[in-house]
């Protein structure tokens, strides 16, 4: 249980997986974290990533979104590099 609570923790806190991925593995991680003088009552960081407890889970600060937030956020550049293409392009009417 160990092994696989350290692996989705470095895989959340690397914006590889979704903080639920964390859940089954709550209470190991927080023993582990606790072990290491990591204060889980206040915001922590980990590998760069903002982390807090919300109910009892491990959660990204900041983040409303499913999808951890370095991907939330290449999707949203992507959209917004494709729509002020075709907005340059003059082809947006075409959509409707």
């Amino acid at each position: 249980m160990m092994i696989g609570g350290l692996n989705s923790l470095i895989h959340f806190a690397d914006q590889q997986y979704f903080s639920s991925m964390t859940d089954t593995y709550t209470d190991y991680i927080l023993d582990f974290l606790a072990s290491q003088g990591v204060d889980t009552s206040r915001e922590f960081v980990i590998n760069g990533t903002h982390c807090e407890l919300v109910n009892g889970k491990i959660c990204e600060v900041g983040n409303d979104y499913v999808v951890p937030s370095a991907i939330q956020q290449k999707a949203v550049k992507r959209y917004e590099e494709s729509m002020s293409q075709l907005l340059n392009s003059g082809t947006w009417y075409r959509w409707s």
